[in-house]
């Protein structure tokens, strides 16, 4: 287990390729059982096979608390290479589930809306993402996209 520090942002390149579970601070839902399949500077990509359901996503790093290889039996996904060093811009004209940091538990019952669940990402640029009709995102409040592959 590895406890994520802010020095570590280059460190994750070593985990490409393996099976971990990622812990993610406040009261963000981070990812179990998944494939680390590439990093930017600000994202960790993921790759996860969830009852016959496959996954891409990206993790913010900022958010990220622990990470912890897992036992893996050897067996890597079907057509997980196809998906191996994404960039960010993967997941531009695409449905994708947006979900932005959670602070507090209260926060996401009666503050303002944490899940963004199937909206199209028509754009994703340095600083924010564009989820269409242009309601636009900054990316220091987004702890995780993911989409269906």
């Amino acid at each position: 287990m590895i406890e994520v520090k802010e020095a570590d942002v280059g460190y994750y390149q070593s985990y490409v390729g393996k099976k971990c579970t990622i812990e993610m601070c406040h009261w963000n839902d981070g990812i179990c059982d998944a494939y680390v399949i590439g990093q930017d500077k600000d994202f960790v990509f993921y790759f996860s096979v969830e009852k016959k359901c496959k996954k891409v996503g990206a993790l913010a790093k900022q958010y990220m608390q622990r990470i912890t290889l897992e036992e893996d039996t050897g067996e890597m996904p079907e057509d997980m290479d196809f998906y191996m060093n994404p960039s960010r811009y993967f997941f531009r004209n695409r449905l994708v589930n947006v979900y932005l940091n959670e602070r507090h538990f209260f926060s996401g019952i009666f503050g303002k809306e944490t899940e963004i669940l199937g909206a199209f990402l028509g754009d994703m640029n340095e600083e924010y993402i564009t989820i269409l009709p242009g309601q636009q995102i900054a990316l220091q409040e987004i702890a995780k996209i993911e989409t269906r592959v």
